[in-house]
């Protein structure tokens, strides 16, 4: 017998008929459904999926290692530089290591990485360019 409050007879067609959605489906099936009629309630909604998203993007380090491969403590270390001259020093080091770097080789990958992580966190701090 479905648990819906109703009284239901044995062999009655709703007493083997499934339940329907579950109570959190429902609930957003009801939420969605009322958007329409309660902009404030859409624009909640739209707010915290908009906030949801933002906050599961993926870190400047995992994207990094996700496109260039390489070492996760060195783009930490980078990305938690404070001095200007350290990062430049850093991209110094990083296009030298580049210019070596065998073509197509990881090495090449990684040093490529750790430029433009230099060269970003550059830009985040407002360095000049030298």
């Amino acid at each position: 017998m479905p648990n819906d409050g109703l009284p239901h007879a044995a062999g009655d067609p709703a007493a083997v008929r499934s339940p329907g959605p579950t109570a959190p489906a429902a609930g957003l099936a009801r939420i969605l459904s009322d958007m329409g009629r309660r902009p404030r309630l859409g624009l909640a909604v739209a707010l915290l999926l908009a906030a949801t998203a933002c906050s599961t993007r993926a870190s400047p380090v995992d994207a990094y290692l996700s496109e260039y491969g390489g070492s996760r403590a060195e783009y930490e270390r980078i990305e938690q530089m404070t001095d200007c001259d350290s990062v430049q020093a850093e991209y110094n080091q990083a296009v030298a290591n580049n210019a070596v770097a065998e073509e197509g080789t990881d090495a090449e990958r990684w040093t490529a990485g750790y430029m433009a992580a230099s060269e970003e966190r550059l830009d985040e701090l407002d360095c000049p360019r030298r």
